[in-house]
């Protein structure tokens, strides 16, 4: 495979999308004969979905008014209501976001999977929230209705803005209560808000919504376990990968590190007097805020996050782990075994267009871990590993995934209620884009690879067939008791102390006690310290 250094960029940011946010675009459902199944009425007004033979799809509803003009950078709004039957038969639109070729601010929607009829039934609402790193993302990316059609629960995609367009922490734009900067969040919360209210309509249990994601997605589910704006609005979680604690790039800012970067960035783009900064920014084109060079890129330390603002993000989700404040709620959360060769394949090893050298995975280091790099190159030695590039993605994985899972399992696991349930995803051989080709390194259970099981993935071997049932019989369980535990998988609690981990894989149903080992977590817990 040869590329030339401009296709490498090119390319690299269109795997990043789809890996980051686990994406195989969903092609909009083949039309049928209206029945009285594709007519529901939600608060705002009735809507005409699609029925098919295993499921029925209601998309582009909103749930929050347009945040174009005044509405930017401010909490979520109802929206209208409308007359007469709207159509929910056409791909929401993507939110305003970099590297998006069509995408818009007027995107707070939500699309609705359900099994074909629902009528009299109370099923486990399950609503997740896509990830991206905060920085793009779509509810379109992903097609969940192997969940709806073998799990026998309704999905609900929330769509919320990323970026700069969702994360900017400008001062002037702070709320009496101090509040700023995590408009994304808000966003998810007033989704949430609203399938409390529509659940019902669809055949859902509104007393009964799990909340899901991956990356980013997994992230918000931790923010929200601790967001004093989400008590109440969910009743079980379930974050995939989302890095809730130690060194990740995804980890909320300190308010005046979002401040000073948010202030940077209006500058940047002429808005500089404070006294009239905000309008300023709200007057400015959606076009010219995304293509900025501050606007955003693919990196490990991402521009755009939720920012610790004492009020929707309290403290960092450790933090508020380890005090007790956070959302009583069963968990599930995990992650996979080799999250990090993702990260090395699409920024180092596809702009380069080659392996990683020696003097390389130095650079690396000292990139992504900082003045303190020395201390991670004595831990994970090169001469311990096959390549350099080997070595890179497994001290990134362990210190931006692995252990922070583990840290935030354990932390609200000593809480002793409600329980927590944690995964090791193990499988290696896994379809694409979920685990894109690597030349120089083989992915192994990447970053992303597990979405593959519980989404749309096209047609899959016999072994990850039978792997993907049993997560979504585990996931949709879950979602349904709030134990994971099924008839294929006896899925132990785990414990702040010698706590079992669940490994994922189509070959065992084994547990792990030895995963805090594995993954160096005593050396990662020693640098937070």
């Amino acid at each position: 495979m040869t590329f030339t250094r401009t296709r490498a960029r090119t390319v690299a940011a269109a795997a990043l999308l789809a890996a980051l946010t686990g994406a195989a675009a969903v092609v909009g459902p083949t039309a049928v004969a209206h029945t009285s199944d594709d007519v529901v009425t939600v608060s705002t007004g009735a809507v005409r979905g699609t029925v098919n033979g295993g499921h029925r799809t209601f998309l582009d509803i909103p749930y929050g008014a347009s945040t174009i003009g005044s509405n930017r950078w401010a909490a979520p709004v109802r929206p209208p209501s409308w007359t007469g039957i709207r159509d929910a038969t056409k791909t929401a639109p993507t939110c305003a976001q970099i590297q998006a070729s069509a995408s818009t601010e007027d995107c707070l929607t939500v699309d609705v999977y359900t099994p074909p009829t629902t009528a009299g039934q109370h099923l486990p609402v399950m609503v997740w929230f896509y990830g991206g790193a905060y920085q793009v993302g779509s509810t379109s990316l992903l097609n969940p209705t192997p969940i709806v059609e073998r799990g026998k629960a309704i999905v609900v995609e929330v769509n919320y803005r990323v970026g700069p367009l969702g994360f900017l922490a400008l001062p002037e734009l702070a709320t009496g209560s101090g509040a700023v900067g995590n408009y994304g969040l808000l966003d998810q919360q007033a989704g949430l808000r609203w399938v409390r209210q529509n659940a019902a309509a669809f055949g859902g249990n509104p007393s009964n919504v799990t909340l899901f994601g991956e990356s980013a997605g997994g992230n918000s589910v931790c923010e929200q376990l601790q967001s004093p704006g989400a008590v109440g609005l969910f009743d079980r979680a379930i974050s995939e990968s989302g890095a809730c604690s130690g060194e990740s790039g995804i980890s909320p800012a300190p308010k005046a590190q979002a401040e000073a970067a948010a202030v940077k960035y209006a500058a940047s783009l002429g808005c500089t007097d404070p006294a009239t900064r905000a309008a300023c920014m709200r007057a400015l084109p959606t076009s010219t805020l995304l293509n900025s060079p501050l606007a955003g890129g693919y990196s490990l330390d991402v521009p755009w996050k939720p920012t610790v603002d004492g009020v929707t993000v309290p403290a960092q989700p450790e933090v508020a782990f380890r005090s007790g404040l956070f959302q009583r709620v069963p968990l599930l959360i995990g992650t996979n075994r080799d999250e990090g060769r993702l990260f090395v394949f699409l920024l180092k090893e596809l702009p380069k267009q080659g392996p990683l050298s020696p003097a390389d995975y130095v650079s690396f280091l000292q990139e992504t871990f900082g003045i303190n790099w020395t201390e991670v190159q004595e831990e994970y030695p090169l001469a311990d590993y096959p390549t350099p590039d080997l070595a890179a993605a497994t001290a990134l994985g362990d210190g931006y995934f692995a252990c922070g899972m583990s840290g935030a399992a354990t932390a609200i696991a000593a809480k002793h209620w409600p329980p927590v349930y944690a995964y090791e995803f193990t499988q290696t051989d896994n379809p694409s884009p979920f685990s894109p080709d690597n030349p120089w390194m083989p992915m192994g259970a990447t970053h992303g690879a597990e979405v593959g099981y519980l989404f749309d993935a096209g047609t899959l071997t016999a072994s990850q067939q039978r792997l993907s049932n049993r997560m979504i019989d585990a996931w949709t369980t879950f979602a349904r008791t709030g134990n994971p535990s099924t008839a294929d998988l006896n899925w132990p609690s785990y414990t702040a102390t010698g706590g079992r981990i669940q490994l994922l894989n189509a070959d065992t149903t084994a547990t792990s006690t030895s995963f805090d080992d594995d993954h160096h977590c005593r050396f990662w817990a020693s640098r937070s310290s």
